[in-house]
């Protein structure tokens, strides 16, 4: 199971008090959405302790976290225990004179999210698309003392059941106790952005007498595992729980850091008993080099488990869809373009051949004039030629012969033959018959 998230959202405030006692973790304006810690502290004390107590619990659980796990693998009980262990060797060596801290944390890791709380410090899970709280912390009167023999455990909800859209909001004592539950719903369920919507929460806080705090994380994207199903989950159960024990509306505002520091004292010795105790371990597995959270790879340290995988393997595969039907598309529209003109020149050519056929008809052979040639070239001399209006002399007619000197002669016999013998010595050419049909040239149709 992943996680990412938007650029979380923090506001702070001193209140009526002249000093400020909440640390929170990410500093207001410092978060940044490759950040899977999240934490707000609340000093109980006087003259600055408080402060230095929630500075050194936010600053020593964080470099925990960043040096020895990893949001990319489960956050085990062993390292939690490990991680307040850590963080009472440092409020029992650098303020020992101090009565503590409360505390609340959120950490997103590999087998769900981790939200566990010390004392008046509370912590929200709500899904506003269902306008519903999901998780509620339940308020306790512990506190994390400077005591490393006896580390106070905090209450722990496994929160598996988280979708896109989810909130979840940090608040000290001085906020929740100036801010109903109804409010905090309609601010987080309004549509606006969450830059305005801290702004709100903020000005909804401002009276508060206490010094107060506020942290809200948005859930942008959750990438699940097949295995995540059976992961434990008491986020129910803890929420059923704190049911009872917490009204719906605004709590005491009566109350002052100096007044919850002497009602914490004075219920010290009684929180003995609620206290689990670690046993002894062996060497911490904290690393020789110090980190500062200001150092400039910072950024690189928090940035290894947030990188959106999803959303850049999806553009990749949407990119390369649209490359595919774009050639796809281009193959097409060319094929489109070479059909036609391939058919038209077909179609051309077919009706070309069809208007020769109707309209140029064959002319026929006239064999006659073939043979009539050939007779003309055979024979070197030209046949006499009759003409129609010959006028036929009679065949007894005399032939007279006049002389020169006028004397008409006897009539001398013609030796001329008649011209019917002349007609039936002359072959007539038979014309052409005009009723004979040429057959008509077979042209093959078109293939």
């Amino acid at each position: 199971m992943k996680f990412e998230i938007l650029k979380p959202q923090s506001a702070s405030g001193k209140g009526r008090r002249g000093i400020q006692e909440d640390v929170l973790f990410p500093a207001v304006g410092e978060g940044t959405i490759h950040d899977k810690f999240f934490m707000v502290s609340d000093g109980v004390g006087d003259n600055g302790s408080g402060f230095t107590a929630a500075s050194q619990l936010c600053h020593t659980m964080s470099d925990f976290i960043f040096q020895n796990t990893c949001s990319d693998e489960p956050f085990t009980d062993e390292l939690l225990g490990e991680a307040l262990h850590e963080c009472a060797l440092a409020l029992q060596t650098n303020c020992p004179d101090s009565e503590g801290a409360c505390f609340a944390l959120l950490y997103m890791h590999r087998h769900g999210c981790l939200a566990a709380h010390v004392g008046s410090a509370r912590i929200y899970h709500i899904r506003p698309k269902q306008q519903a709280i999901l998780y509620r912390s339940a308020d306790d009167n512990r506190v994390f003392s400077p005591d490393a023999d006896h580390v106070v455990m905090p209450v722990k909800a496994t929160i598996t059941d988280v979708a896109y859209g989810d909130y979840f909001v940090l608040l000290t004592k001085g906020a929740h106790s100036q801010l109903s539950e109804k409010e905090l719903m309609d601010v987080l369920c309004s549509p606006v952005g969450d830059s305005e919507k801290i702004a709100r929460l903020n000005q909804a806080v401002a009276g508060s007498p206490d010094n107060h705090s506020v942290t809200i994380v948005h859930v942008s994207g959750v990438m699940r595992e097949a295995l995540d199903e059976q992961l434990p989950s008491n986020e129910r159960e803890l929420m059923a729980g704190a049911a009872a024990q917490i009204p719906v509306g605004k709590t005491d505002t009566t109350g002052s850091d100096r007044e919850h520091g002497k009602h914490q004292k004075a219920q010290k010795a009684k929180s003995q008993e609620a206290r689990t105790e670690v046993p002894p371990r062996q060497e911490p597995r904290r690393q020789d080099v110090s980190r500062n959270r200001h150092d400039d790879d910072d950024d690189d340290r928090r940035s290894g488990g947030g990188f959106p995988v999803v959303l850049v393997t999806a553009l990749l595969m949407v990119a390369l869809a649209a490359i595919a039907w774009m050639c796809m598309r281009k193959s097409a529209h060319h094929n489109d373009e070479e059909v036609p003109a391939i058919e038209v020149k077909k179609d051309s050519a077919k009706k070309d051949t069809i208007n020769i056929m109707k309209n140029e008809k064959p002319k026929p052979i006239d064999l006659g004039e073939a043979e009539k040639k050939k007779e003309e070239t055979k024979q070197e001399t030209p046949k006499p030629k009759v003409e129609e209006n010959v006028v036929e002399a009679p065949a007894t007619a005399p032939t007279m012969t006049v002389e020169e000197n006028g004397a008409i002669d006897e009539p001398v016999a013609n030796d001329t033959p008649p011209v019917e013998e002349i007609k039936s010595a002359v072959e007539p050419i038979a014309p052409a018959n005009p009723e004979q049909v040429t057959p008509r040239p077979v042209i093959p149709e078109d293939e």
